[in-house]
């Protein structure tokens, strides 16, 4: 969610960033920054919306079984392949 909310508010972190670089120095995000946030976030999604699905009063076992081995698939099909 806090990555989320940083993509939601780049605009204005930027504009932060610009009007603080003295105090700032090299503690800015870089594009480079703001592109492993947005391959974070695109990654990070199926386990937020698991989480929000499997925390509910009526949840079980049974289904909670799926959902881990769908999200097992999910990194498998999207880990480096160096590591």
């Amino acid at each position: 969610m806090v990555i989320d909310s940083a993509i939601v508010k780049q605009s204005e972190i930027k504009a932060f960033m610009t009007d603080h670089e003295a105090s700032l120095s090299d503690l800015r995000l870089t594009a480079q920054d703001w592109d492993f946030l947005c391959k974070a976030h695109t990654f990070l999604q199926p386990f937020a919306s698991a989480t929000l699905y499997a925390e509910g009063d009526k949840s079980s076992i049974s289904q909670s079984l799926p959902l881990m081995d769908a999200l097992l698939a999910h990194y498998e099909r999207n880990k480096s392949p160096t590591g």
